[in-house]
C-alpha cells in the first residue's frame, strides 16, 4: 500500500500479560494519522479557486493543532477502555512497558503516535518508532512494482461517458465553493475528477479541523454539500 494513498498511518499495539482465556489478552490498533493540513501548498490551491485558501497554520500534510488533540481524545479513550480490561494500569508507568507504537515516516503519522502515547500512559515518556528518511517504509508501502499500463486500463474502463454527468451535482457543489468552474480536456486520471476529488477533501479537511467563518470554504461550504462532494472523495479522518 502505498503511503499518502492508503495510508497506514500509526501502528498501536497494547500487549497483556493477563493468563485467562476468558480474559482480553492482547490488542492491536491499526489507525490513519489525525486531521491534517491539504497536500498541496498555497500556490497549487489557488489556481483553483476565485479567492485565497485559508492559512492552516503548519505545513502542507502536517498534522494540525486540532487533529492532534482529537487524537489525544481517542488516545484516552482507548486508555480507559484499556484499563476496564485490565491490560493497563491507569495510574503509574507499569504499563508504559508493555505497549508499541509504530508510525510511518512522515511528520503527521508521527506526531499522532506521540499524541497517542501522550495520552494512553500520561506522562511516563513513552516513544514512538518510525521509519528515518525517504526510503518507503515496508510495512506501510507496497514492496512490489505495478504494471501502469494494465492499472491505467483497469481505471480507464470505468471512467465512461457518463461518469460525469451521473457526478454532475458533486461537481457543481465543488464549483460554487470554489467560485470558478473545473475544467479538463478529458476525466481521465489527471482530469476534473483527480482535481475534484483532492479539493474535495481538502474541504472535509476543513470541516473535520474545526473551521469557522471564512474558513470554511469561504462561508459556502455546509454540512450539506460536503456530503454531495464526497460522492468521489476519499474518506478522511476525521
Amino acid at each position: 500500500m502505498r503511503n499518502g494513498v492508503a495510508i497506514l498511518g500509526t501502528l498501536l499495539t497494547a500487549l497483556s500479560v493477563s493468563a485467562a482465556d476468558s480474559q482480553l489478552k492482547y490488542v492491536v490498533i491499526l489507525t490513519r494519522h489525525g486531521v491534517r493540513s491539504p497536500t498541496w501548498d498555497a500556490a497549487q490551491l489557488h489556481q483553483y479557486s476565485a479567492e485565497p485558501w485559508p492559512d492552516w497554520g503548519v505545513p502542507p500534510g502536517n498534522l494540525t493543532p486540532h487533529g492532534r488533540q482529537a487524537i489525544l481524545i481517542m488516545g484516552a479513550y482507548y486508555r480507559d477502555w484499556l484499563s476496564s480490561e485490565h491490560l493497563l494500569n491507569p495510574k503509574g508507568c507499569e504499563s508504559a512497558g508493555k505497549i508499541t507504537i509504530y508510525a510511518d515516516k512522515d511528520q503527521r503519522t508521527i506526531e499522532t503516535g506521540r499524541a497517542l502515547a501522550e495520552a494512553l500512559v500520561p506522562g511516563c515518556g513513552l516513544s514512538t518508532g518510525f521509519g528515518h528518511g525517504t526510503k518507503e517504509d515496508p510495512l506501510f508501502s507496497e514492496t512490489f512494482t505495478s504494471d501502469l499500463e494494465v492499472a491505467l486500463k483497469a481505471v480507464s474502463i470505468r471512467f465512461d461517458s457518463k461518469l460525469r454527468a451521473q457526478h454532475q451535482a458533486a461537481f457543481e457543489a465543488v464549483q460554487y465553493i470554489l467560485g470558478v468552474v473545473l475544467t479538463a480536456k478529458s476525466i481521465a486520471l489527471k482530469g476534473s475528477f483527480a482535481s475534484g476529488s483532492t479539493l474535495g477533501e481538502n474541504f472535509q479537511l476543513e470541516y473535520t479541523n474545526g473551521m469557522k467563518g471564512k474558513d470554511l470554504g469561504w462561508g459556502r461550504l455546509t454540512r450539506e454539500n460536503l456530503f454531495r462532494i464526497m460522492e468521489f472523495t476519499p474518506s478522511i479522518p476525521i
